[in-house]
């Protein structure tokens, strides 16, 4: 079984939500690219933060599992040993921390561009088909 994950879009005034339920691949791993239609959702506006917690009724990742997100251009959203450090919970409550910028670490909000696909991965967690899910808030 490789990864696989679905998702939601939504939007309400100036903020919009793009939340992935995942399931990681047989060996714990989590590695994926953003759609275009996720990246054309979100393009223009500004990823606010990520939210992190287990899928209901899911099989529960390793506690603490770090997240990454980096663009396709290089630019590292979120770092595995930084601000994605033991991001993912194995139970509720559900975890969050900002996204950084390309400027400066915690100073900004990084504008998304939808040239530059996303990619998503998820260490240290070494359950076998772990159900989780990720929100994406951002902002105009």
């Amino acid at each position: 079984m490789a990864e696989s994950y679905t998702y939601t879009l939504s939007s309400s005034n100036k903020k919009k939500w793009v939340t992935l339920v995942c399931t990681a691949d047989t060996d714990g791993s989590f590695d994926i690219t953003l759609s275009a239609a996720i990246m054309n959702f979100m393009a223009g506006n500004y990823c606010r933060c990520i939210k992190a917690a287990p899928t209901t009724d899911g099989t529960a990742p390793t506690n603490n599992s770090d997240l990454s997100i980096t663009d396709s251009f290089g630019v590292v959203l979120m770092s595995a040993s930084v601000n994605g450090a033991n991001l993912i919970p194995a139970a509720l409550p559900a975890l969050w921390n900002y996204c950084d910028g390309p400027l400066s670490a915690g100073s900004d909000y990084p504008l998304v561009d939808a040239n530059y696909a996303w990619t998503m991965s998820v260490t240290n967690n070494i359950v076998n088909g772990a159900d989780f899910t990720l929100i994406i808030e951002l902002v105009d």
